[in-house]
């Protein structure tokens, strides 16, 4: 399977829907009068890429909020020990998360040899980002580590620490506040280099 976008063959339809959407904000040699008419090139074909482009601030920001939309997930617990605030900035996060990838639809391709072949129409990239999230969250592998809040991928459920070095400073941390009196004893672990083996006490 492979995630894709899809080229559409006519350029006309397709100048008709940017235009209604206000789309000439992304071509900066459109003078400002002439964006309801100007004949904007087909997306996707060398010429769409040569003259679009995005404000850097609207693109900081997106990325911003799905960081922090990936933020939120990665810090799912259980409803019961979870805050007003905490619900609230998760459900936000999974309602975002449900519509981006509500914009990743299954097609149908056909190879040359002439078989059927499953694949994703995305109608951006943000959208098949979204779905890599979706799937990783449905199978528990995003975390946040427990000592620099990095948020990480593993194949190991419910991992701690995004790294080796996260996981021994955590531990000196630790022994440094029993010395103290200061810290209650954590579990421990291991890390393999990707994947985190969660230790009992």
């Amino acid at each position: 399977m492979g995630i894709f976008q899809w080229k559409p063959s006519s350029g006309k339809l397709w100048r008709n829907i940017w235009r209604k959407a206000h789309m000439g904000q992304y071509f900066s040699s459109v003078p400002v009068g002439e964006r309801e008419t100007w004949a904007y090139p087909t997306p996707l074909t060398p010429d769409f890429w040569k003259n679009y482009s995005e404000p850097v601030a609207q693109f900081v920001t997106v990325a911003r909020e799905f960081v922090d939309m990936i933020t939120a997930l990665a810090r799912f617990k259980p409803e019961s020990e979870m805050s007003e605030p905490e619900k609230f900035e998760f459900l936000t996060a999974r309602n975002r998360l449900l519509y981006l990838s509500s914009q990743v639809n299954p097609s149908l391709g056909l190879p040359e040899d002439g078989s059927w072949v499953r694949e994703w129409v995305c109608t951006s990239q943000l959208a098949s980002f979204a779905m890599m999230v979706m799937l990783d969250v449905e199978r528990g592998l995003i975390n946040e580590c427990a000592n620099c809040q990095t948020i990480f991928v593993s194949s190991a459920a419910r991992a701690k620490y995004c790294s080796d070095r996260c996981r021994r400073t955590a531990l000196q941390r630790e022994r440094r506040g029993r010395k103290r009196g200061m810290y209650s004893p954590l579990k421990t672990g291991s890390y393999t280099g990707g994947e985190y083996t969660q230790l009992e006490d």
